[in-house]
């Protein structure tokens, strides 16, 4: 009897028996009591109370364990209440681990950072993530954020430390979030308006008019670009055209005039811009050049468009056409946008100029753009748009013209082939055209190492048009060499005599303010794919060739230029 008691006993206390009825105790208690728990005076009951609340998982404890974080006093408490929050991992756990990484305590921020670093959340990644980037000062990289960031940069700026951080953190932080779309809270609204970023919801109409008149010109362009916008109302129109014809008697800064101008236009009032455009005619270059300036800081449809067409159709006897694609390339990638519409233009003379401006622009959609053009019907308009894809000389543009050669003639894309340089070129011309003749070599230094960025073209001396003398001739286009040394050229116009010759112009070095340029007659075999091996003797002030396919060192050599 005895015996069969203290059995009992010593099964109802022993540790396995302990945690069962632990368990079924932490089910027991909800997580309201759980959370009622947390406030109570005994520190361990509270500590207790945050191990069940992790231990149960659910997202309806994460307030009170984020008051648990902020509040109490105790340290184990507050551990425990970081662990609870990573155990349940819910989308709101992570952003009180977020915000408790960016508070100003220096022992609650490395805690919510090492909880967060083992989460398998996106947003905790990103959130860690976005504390090395600011940490780092490395504003550039808020442009890669995804659009997941914006609500963990709403936390930063409602953070402890962004309100402790120095004011030039704090602007390029604000502005950086503002540009990733964060919609600020409406105590920014003065912060924003004294860097020029206005946003709906945050400004008012007064603020924008209190604008025009700050002391910053880029916050006086800021808030006329946002005026303009809301054009809806007619007395915009009419405020803007005073604030131009004031700023222009004050003799303002030219970006500001070109503010007034493009928010007159957008609220409908062309009259500004109709005046710039016929400046550009004007008998005198210079208020000709300084109105073309001045479309380009306007930089609106109407503006990029007035100068596209000086371009085409210059006024007769005008030097200015070099000052109108200043302007062009000012502007950039959007100029294509905004002269989309003329790629198809009936006028050849227009879309030849556009695929100059698609080539400059660096647009996201060049090659594609090019390659429509490239199917012009007009030969001349595709001919510079074949030039223009070879002039990007990368391997997936000799790919596309290798591509191009199966719906349109031959001949073009052959001929725009021969004028790259990369060894994706060789390759698609030679399939094009087995009998091409190719050059492609290594040049190395006086150690044999590899010669990088040094200019390589072959020459050769052709008689003049009035067979009066010898002149020398490019027969390929100018490579530059690459990281190998290595370089590859299309030979067009070889004649049987005299010796062709190799020129190398090697890169200026800090030790020479002279370019250094060598020669070497070479052997060529019309028709092959010629491979050879320069190497630069500044010992006995030579090139040295030797030919892979014949192994042979021709020791062959002029010296540099003279």
């Amino acid at each position: 009897m005895l015996h069969g008691l203290f059995t009992a006993q010593i099964v109802l206390e022993s540790p396995v028996t302990k945690r069962k009825a632990k368990k079924r105790q932490t089910k027991s208690r909800s997580v309201r009591q759980l959370c009622r728990a947390l406030h109570h005076r005994n520190a361990l009951t509270r500590r207790q109370a945050a191990l069940e609340l992790g231990e149960r998982g659910d997202p309806a404890g994460v307030d009170c364990l984020s008051h648990a974080l902020r509040h109490d006093r105790d340290s184990y408490v507050r551990r425990e209440a970081f662990k609870a929050l990573k155990a349940i991992g819910s989308e709101s756990a992570v952003d009180r681990l977020i915000e408790a990484m960016f508070s100003a305590s220096v022992e609650e921020a490395p805690l919510a950072a090492q909880a967060l670093t083992g989460l398998e959340s996106s947003r905790a990644a990103l959130a860690l993530d976005i504390r090395t980037i600011i940490s780092r000062n490395n504003w550039d990289a808020f442009q890669d954020l995804p659009e997941e960031a914006i609500p963990v940069l709403s936390i930063v700026l409602q953070s402890e430390q962004y309100a402790n951080w120095p004011s030039a953190k704090r602007q390029h932080v604000l502005t950086e979030a503002v540009n990733n779309g964060v919609i600020p809270p409406t105590r920014f609204r003065k912060q924003l308006a004294n860097i020029g970023l206005y946003r709906s919801g945050v400004h008012t109409l007064g603020d924008l008019l209190r604008g025009l008149r700050h002391s910053n010109t880029a916050v006086r362009i800021a808030a006329i670009d946002r005026l303009a916008s809301n054009a809806q109302f007619p007395w915009i129109a009419w405020l803007l055209k005073w604030e131009y014809r004031r700023a222009v008697r004050a003799g303002s800064d030219q970006k500001l005039i070109a503010a007034l101008i493009r928010g007159l236009e957008q609220a409908g009032d062309a009259s500004a811009i109709d005046q710039i455009v016929e400046q550009t005619g004007a008998a005198n270059p210079t208020d000709a050049r300084e109105a073309l300036h001045l479309l380009g800081e306007i930089a609106s449809p109407k503006a990029v468009e007035a100068l596209f067409w000086f371009i085409v159709n210059p006024p007769a006897g005008h030097g200015n056409v070099g000052a109108a694609w200043r302007s062009i390339e000012t502007i950039g990638s959007p100029t294509v946008d905004r002269l989309h519409h003329l790629i198809d233009h009936d006028t050849p003379a227009a879309r030849q100029q556009m695929v100059e401006v698609i080539s400059r622009s660096g647009h996201t959609d060049t090659i594609l753009l090019l390659v429509r053009l490239s199917r012009d019907n007009h030969s001349a308009v595709q001919e510079v748009a074949l030039n223009a894809l070879a002039a990007i000389n990368t391997d997936e543009t000799a790919d596309t013209l290798f591509e191009l050669a199966a719906s349109i003639p031959q001949a073009p894309v052959i001929a725009a082939l021969a004028t790259m340089t990369c060894a994706r070129s060789l390759e698609r011309l030679r399939q094009l055209d087995p009998n091409i003749t190719t050059l492609g070599g290594v040049l190395l230094n006086d150690n044999r190492q590899p010669v990088q960025n040094a200019a390589v073209q072959v020459v050769q001396e052709h008689l003049s048009p009035d067979r009066d003398n010898w002149q020398w001739k490019a027969i390929s286009p100018r490579a530059l060499t690459g990281s190998e040394g290595g370089f590859y050229l299309a030979i067009t116009g070889l004649n049987s005599e005299p010796a062709p010759r190799l020129k190398v112009n090697l890169p200026l070095s800090a030790a020479s303010r002279d370019r250094e340029s060598f020669f070497a007659d070479i052997r060529i075999y019309p028709g092959e794919d010629n491979q050879l091996q320069a190497r630069i003797d500044r010992f006995l002030d030579r090139l040295s060739i030797q030919y892979k396919r014949t192994l042979i060192d021709t020791n062959e050599h002029i010296g540099p230029d003279e």
